[in-house]
């Protein structure tokens, strides 16, 4: 079986009984990361599925690892788990950090698929207006690279 492959039954698994905030299986949202156009590369499509193990789940870094996920892969998908009561711009920061580039690339169509109309809708005003304020500000930092380095 290919490392895709083990990804995404552990994916499915991990997140298994979770609900966005639509209240859909939680699963669909890295299924939809992985399945973008943008995302082409095996690495991507399985750093894309885990991105959010480590943040949302009990899932830790040895599991990754017992999977078989590379140690490159693993720096990307830990770039990209915001720890609890870290500044954004420090999460940020190391996800632009990432030597390979991918986590950055991943967490674009993250925001992308966080911000679509169909995900957006199914929310309150409110709700809406505070997640396009918070993705605006971590587009804006992800994509100004030039003033970060």
């Amino acid at each position: 079986m290919k490392l895709l492959d083990h990804c995404i039954i552990f994916a499915t698994y991990k997140h298994s009984g979770q609900l966005d905030k639509a209240g859909l299986p939680y699963i669909y949202h890295p299924l939809r990361i992985m399945l973008n156009k943008n995302l082409t590369t095996e690495n991507q499509k399985c750093i894309a599925i885990c991105h959010d193990l480590l943040e949302d789940t009990d899932t830790t870094i040895k599991d990754l690892h017992d999977i078989g996920m590379p140690d490159d892969m693993i720096t990307a998908v830990v770039a990209l788990t915001h720890l609890k009561n870290e500044p954004n711009e420090t999460y940020w920061q190391r996800i632009l950090d990432e030597p390979s580039g991918d986590a950055r690339l991943v967490k674009l169509v993250d925001i992308e698929d966080n911000t679509s109309e169909s995900r957006m809708n199914c929310l309150p005003e409110e709700v809406q207006a505070r997640l396009k304020e918070k993705y605006n500000k971590a587009l804006q930092y992800l994509t100004n690279v030039d003033q970060k380095l």
